[in-house]
């Protein structure tokens, strides 16, 4: 049964916002969601943020933005998520469940933040604070960066345990800046070639810069009411068939096993809630946040089996070559996390909007011939927190 559905969408980024904040960047969203699903501001009664913990961390930030809304004697209820890049996602399932409980009718879900506005010594020393959070004896060294090297961590394992190269690793940023260029708004607009992803700054033992998520300020909303009022609105409406979420380690063990990993039981989930299998998904919104992340979603949702996630990736990079790769590669059709941009946690939510233009039919030169249904996955910290929704017309 469809209970809810997406009635509008706004999205800022990603870019270098230099005049705004991420508090400006939710409402400026806000407001575009807001005329996109024809809505006015009393009908909303729920609110869902997914917060700014970089560029404007703030304490009870969903009260806050709802007071900058003028929405607070309006909502029946005010939260923000805690699942890291999974936030987004998170947010969209909590949004449906609101609706199917009858406690709220018209959800509002924002995600943004700031990096690269941010002064590079205030943006390096959140980012280091965030690091310190990762008490682990083996990565006791805060001279660099520790989320790349826990990715690295993994991505070795990935190589020793099933053979794949560092080219098929290269080859994800690859394919992604292919489809970013396509998406005016994607903060790069350069085709990569592999030696330059390969040959690109280190910044740890086997990840390049050209690996890291593209960092960004940007983010977007999304409003979700019940499917039976979502008729009433100007948009298609792109109805929520299902979800899932799971929970890993807090933190990477030292011995990594494929037990770690939390994305099949959250795909699990949200396939049976939608009573469908990964055979129907026509296209995919992935976090790509590295390489390894994107080879691993692609063997959880079952895509691929697991462990061939690069020799599946390398096949998919020798056909890109060759043709248009538009209904091919029906995978981030707009960048993901290494092209169009990644604004910290709130990334996934340009996965979700991306998804609602491709089945709205307004995707453009990017555009699917048949993108419904469509699943969309976020991954929070190292593989600690997973959350997977399905949407169809």
């Amino acid at each position: 049964m469809r209970k809810s559905a997406v009635a509008g969408i706004g999205r800022l980024g990603c870019a270098a916002l230099l005049d705004r904040t991420p508090t400006d960047i939710m409402k400026e969203a806000f407001a575009l969601a807001l005329l996109d699903s024809g809505l006015a501001m009393d009908d909303i009664d729920a609110l869902i943020i997914c917060p700014a913990s970089i560029g404007e961390p703030r304490f009870m930030p969903a009260h806050y933005l709802a007071s900058k809304l003028n929405l607070e004697q309006s909502l029946r209820y005010c939260g923000s998520t805690s699942t890291g890049g999974a936030g987004p996602i998170s947010a969209l399932l909590l949004a449906d469940t609101l609706i199917a409980a009858q406690r709220a009718t018209a959800v509002a879900i924002v995600a943004a933040d700031t990096l690269v506005s941010l002064p590079p010594a205030d943006m390096l020393e959140r980012i280091r604070t965030v690091d310190k959070m990762i008490n682990l004896d083996d990565f006791a060294d805060n001279s660099k960066p520790i989320v790349p090297r826990l990715y690295d961590a993994i991505a070795a394992w990935h190589m020793n345990a099933y053979g794949t190269t560092r080219e098929q690793l290269a080859m994800v940023p690859v394919l992604m800046s292919r489809q970013g260029i396509r998406h005016p708004q994607a903060m790069n607009h350069k085709e990569f070639t592999l030696d330059e992803v390969v040959n690109s700054k280190r910044v740890s033992d086997i990840s390049t810069m050209l690996e890291c998520a593209r960092p960004a300020d940007g983010g977007g909303a999304i409003i979700v009411t019940d499917a039976e009022r979502v008729k009433d609105v100007k948009q298609k409406p792109v109805y929520i068939l299902g979800g899932g979420e799971a929970a890993g380690l807090e933190f990477m063990p030292k011995t990594i096993s494929e037990e770690m990993f939390p994305a099949r039981r959250a795909v699990q989930l949200a396939f049976r809630e939608a009573g469908l299998t990964v055979s129907n998904i026509r296209s995919f919104g992935i976090y790509d946040c590295f390489p390894i992340c994107f080879l691993k979603c692609i063997e959880e949702i079952g895509l691929v089996g697991t462990g061939a996630g690069g020799t599946w990736i390398e096949e998919r990079y020798q056909h890109y070559s060759a043709q248009d790769p538009r209904d091919e590669f029906p995978i981030n059709t707009h960048g993901g996390l290494l092209s169009f941009g990644a604004p910290w946690e709130a990334a996934a939510i340009f996965s979700i909007l991306e998804a609602v233009e491709q089945i709205r039919g307004i995707a453009e030169n990017r555009q699917l011939q048949n993108p419904s249904p469509a699943l969309v996955y976020g991954n929070g910290g190292v593989f600690t927190s997973a959350a997977v929704a399905i949407l169809a017309s």
